[in-house]
């Protein structure tokens, strides 16, 4: 039986593991070893036991990666915390339901079980209203190039999958080893006496490698993901070795550094012209064909044919290029998160308005039993769009996603298909401050770049702004909270990633994996009880 301070112990560890694989910490390598301690527990525990372990390492992870939250209000900071502490909790649930007491290393099905329940809880995670992909496993290893290249066939859960299966495939022989040395120390003392504690230890070892597991022995499950890995590494240092093709053209991205707590008014709009004029003078000095600048460029919401509109037209025309910039876009009595791409003619030659808006910060859901409450006096009142766009110029085609977009593949992958030559994501991640958060979103990108196979330029409002190439490394980038610019060569690329065509098909395969498997064991219960 495992005790309480044990299992506090350890699901703090387990958290604190995860946090380090991270920004700012970085190490990603430690994400290979940090659900171990929690996976001996939950194959063991009993299931509440195993629910509250899962609570704890998350609300440790969660309270970790969050706390720039905290500058919204503590309230914020610990609902975030819990709520999403509560995905980690019912996947510990589930792994001690399927073990029944009997360890991860029970049979070759749990541990498949183990990696398709993370799958299921993830797409509920990411998915609704109210779906957030933050922290994701498979997210910590966005700077490990060559094994994130197998995102660019299988997507973003094949190598949240490998990450997984290497701490099952730990865990399972330290649950072994455990048992194993348990049941020789208990059998016999004297074989103990005879044959000395060396010779029952190193059957402790060797026995998870000789002994079968209902059919099917622990190292074939080892051989399966060690496969998988050395497999993504093969194809992601063959892909890396791959340069770019065709023509390039020149791009400026700028970051404004225009802080998001301030009150809209004179002062504060002056304050982002003089910025963007400065930047602007800079950039022309690249030679660039197209300029792009972040979300909420300027703070002052922009109609058809007022000033704000006019300034931007002006923009375009006196320097001879292209803009695309990021404004609030009043149309009668709604507003919605646009990003406008205006011609060296002063002609808006597309827009597109933000379809995935942020939950309780661009809109309030349930906005009739919540909007009467004070603490959600700042939560704003956008309205998505309802289209995807394109965008064309010489340079090629492009799609943009605005700010949280670039968390969903699938919103990356749409654009692909429709026939983009690159991605750009506008974003004003200033809410977040000097954290970590700016730096998550950089990985989501690197994700979104090599799920595709095209190359990215992010511009942020205060940081971090990128040019990220088609394999998902980082050309450029900038420094948070800085007046900076910064450009560079973007390869449009017309080929297509087999990840574009097929999409995630390890989810639906994984979630169909994981309702047999219950079905399975809820006859096994009922023919057994």
């Amino acid at each position: 039986m495992v005790s309480w301070l044990v299992i506090i112990f350890l699901s703090g560890v387990s958290g604190f593991l995860l946090v380090i694989s991270f920004p700012d910490f970085g190490k990603y390598i430690f994400a290979f070893i940090a659900l171990v301690p929690v996976l001996v527990i939950w194959g063991r525990a009993g299931f509440w036991k195993a629910f509250l372990s899962g609570y704890i390492m998350a609300a440790v992870f969660f309270g970790v990666i969050f706390y720039w939250a905290a500058d919204l209000g503590i309230h914020v900071w610990i609902a975030l915390t819990l709520f999403q502490g509560v995905y980690f909790a019912l996947w510990a649930g589930l792994v001690s339901w399927c073990c029944r007491g009997q360890g991860i290393s029970k049979d070759f099905k749990t541990m498949i079980f183990l990696l398709v329940s993370w799958v299921f809880i993830e797409c509920i995670r990411n998915s609704g209203p109210l779906g957030l992909g933050w922290g994701g496993l498979g997210y910590s290893q966005a700077p490990d190039l060559p094994l994130i290249q197998s995102a660019s066939v299988l997507g973003y859960y094949w190598v949240g999958i490998i990450v997984l299966g290497v701490n099952v495939v730990i865990a399972a022989y330290i649950d072994r080893l455990r048992r194993d040395m348990a049941s020789s120390f208990a059998a016999d003392w004297k074989e103990l006496e005879l044959k000395g504690t060396g010779n029952i230890i190193l059957r402790g070892f060797i026995g998870p490698f000789t002994s079968k597991v209902s059919g099917c022995s622990l190292p074939l499950f080892t051989v399966l993901v060690i496969s998988a890995l050395i497999f993504s590494l093969a194809y992601g240092f063959g892909r890396l070795k791959q340069a770019p093709e065709g023509p390039g053209f020149r791009a400026a991205v700028l970051q404004m550094n225009v802080g998001m707590y301030r009150p809209w008014g004179m002062v504060y709009l002056e304050e982002a012209r003089k910025n963007l004029l400065h930047l602007m003078e800079l950039a022309m000095k690249t030679s660039p064909d197209i300029v792009i600048l972040p979300e909420t460029t300027l703070p002052a919401s922009m109609e058809k044919g007022d000033p704000i509109e006019m300034e931007f037209r002006g923009l375009a025309v006196k320097n001879a290029v292209y803009v695309l910039f990021g404004i609030p876009r009043r149309i009668g009595d709604v507003f919605k998160n646009a990003a406008v791409l205006m011609s060296p003619q002063g002609e808006i030659k597309g827009e597109y308005h933000k379809i995935h808006l942020v939950p309780f910060g661009e809109y309030l859901p349930f906005e009739k039993q919540l909007r009467k409450y004070p603490v959600f006096d700042r939560v704003q009142d956008f309205v998505p769009g309802n289209e995807e766009v394109l965008f064309d110029f010489p340079g090629g085609k492009f799609g943009v996603l605005i700010c949280f977009e670039s968390n969903f593949a699938s919103v990356a992958r749409a654009k692909a298909r429709m026939g983009a030559n690159f991605l750009v994501v506008v974003t004003n991640d200033s809410w977040f401050g000097l954290s970590s958060a700016a730096a998550n979103h950089i990985g989501w990108d690197v994700f979104r770049a090599v799920e595709t196979g095209l190359p990215l330029i992010q511009s942020g409002n205060s940081g971090i702004s990128a040019i990220i190439d088609s394999r998902g490394r980082i050309q450029q980038e900038t420094t948070l909270a800085r007046l900076d610019m910064i450009s560079g060569t973007i390869y449009p690329s017309d080929k297509r990633t087999i990840y574009t065509g097929t999409g995630d098909i390890v989810m639906p395969a994984s979630v169909m994996a994981f309702l047999i498997l219950c079905g399975i064991r809820f006859l096994k219960e009922k023919k057994s009880g």
